[in-house]
């Protein structure tokens, strides 16, 4: 109905959003504006190419304005309390495994260690303020996370059962890179190509350096003894996570890429249905074949380059057979110390977290247009190194 009279709720520059930003927050001070670069290109993406729905231009341009006041607020803390950025980051480990090959489940049982340092939804969200020790499970933002994430969960209730989301669990570190305009979840619930194009060649250091800072605030006052950290997009990058975290830990889940492709076309559909005019299911099935794949070769084309003492590979069948005794042999790989707080922990997830908890995740290949042979194909160099049959 608004379209024919030429009215729209994108009509948005630049300019306007940070505008919007800084009357949001009271703050003016953008800091470092490498983060510009990503904005134009996503903004102009968006508006030239994702062919957005009504309701995907309204939540899109809700976040990209909450995201600038996310990036006014941390600097505004980096700015009051230079000493954040003295906080040291030891020995993070990664989990880098492509979806569907059992990073939820090992995430969720790294997690348990009373030591480790993972990031929440809520603080994911908005991470300044920056959270405090005593108030960690009763922060207002919580609510209001949960709340977004109801209305979600009515607009699209499949979504829970192909990935849950809760305030005061842990997520993916992805979601963090929102905040410098340089991460992967805006190619994945928008088909923004030119943007997708311009971060698979970007050079990432200073995204991580960003990235970095934030994980610097987020435990300053809320410490852990390492940090556990999870996203495939971490693949992409492998080089310039290493160029900023260079004693990292690593480890990569396996599994037929078959399982991970169809799953995560199913996800990617699920979102652009509510963000776009129209969803593709094969074009999905092409593009998100050649994406997946492109970051499993980045990564091992990294991995080549690096110290292989820094990667533990898992195999999917290995986990779910023995989910705690794979948690205790990483452990005594990368040498973390584990206790019977944190075993008791795993149990307690595992014995309330069965699989298909929120339903059951249902697709099929057909449906992108693709096989499992296609997907052999352009997987061969990955599933050869790595013995996947």
């Amino acid at each position: 109905m608004l379209e024919p009279l030429r009215i729209s709720p994108f009509k948005v520059s630049e300019e306007s959003l940070m505008a919007e930003a800084e009357k949001q927050t009271g703050f003016s001070d953008w800091g470092d504006e490498e983060f510009r670069k990503g904005f134009r290109i996503l903004l102009k993406s968006l508006q030239t190419e994702a062919n957005l729905s009504l309701l995907g231009k309204l939540i899109i341009k809700k976040n990209l304005a909450r995201l600038l006041a996310n990036r006014l607020r941390i600097q505004n803390d980096f700015t009051q309390h230079s000493e954040i950025r003295k906080e040291s980051i030891n020995k993070p480990l990664f989990i880098i495994g492509l979806p569907r090959t059992g990073t939820t489940l090992l995430y969720n049982l790294l997690a348990r260690d009373p030591g480790a340092r993972t990031p929440l939804l809520w603080e994911l969200f908005q991470p300044s303020p920056p959270p405090e020790e005593n108030t960690r499970e009763s922060d207002p933002r919580i609510e209001m996370v949960r709340k977004r994430y109801q209305q979600m969960d009515r607009l699209v209730p499949q979504m829970r059962a192909i990935h849950n989301m809760n305030p005061t669990e842990p997520e993916e570190c992805v979601m963090l890179f929102q905040n410098i305009f340089a991460s992967h979840i805006f190619s994945w619930a928008y088909d923004v190509p030119s943007y997708t194009r311009w971060i698979l060649q970007h050079d990432m250091v200073p995204a991580y350096r960003y990235y970095k800072s934030i994980l610097q605030l987020l435990q300053w006052r809320t410490p852990g003894e390492h940090w556990s950290l999870k996203s495939p997009h971490h693949l992409f990058h492998l080089d310039a996570l290493l160029t900023v975290f260079p004693d990292a830990c690593f480890i990569q889940t396996h599994r037929h890429p078959e399982k991970a492709v169809g799953s995560f076309c199913s996800l990617v559909t699920t979102m652009r249905r509510v963000n776009s005019k129209r969803a593709d299911q094969a074009y999905i099935g092409k593009t998100q074949l050649e994406g997946l794949a492109t970051g499993t070769e980045r990564g091992m084309d990294a991995r080549e380059k690096a110290n292989p003492a820094q990667f533990y590979d898992l195999q999917y069948q290995d986990l779910i057979a023995d989910p705690k005794g794979q948690v205790r042999k990483i452990y005594n790989y990368f040498g973390y110390p584990i206790n019977e707080k944190m075993e008791a922990g795993m149990e307690n997830w595992l014995t309330n977290n069965r699989q298909h908890k929120h339903g059951k995740h249902t697709y099929t290949l057909e449906q992108f247009g693709l096989s499992s042979n296609a997907i052999e194909r352009r997987f061969s160099r990955y599933m050869d190194a790595f013995g996947i049959e």
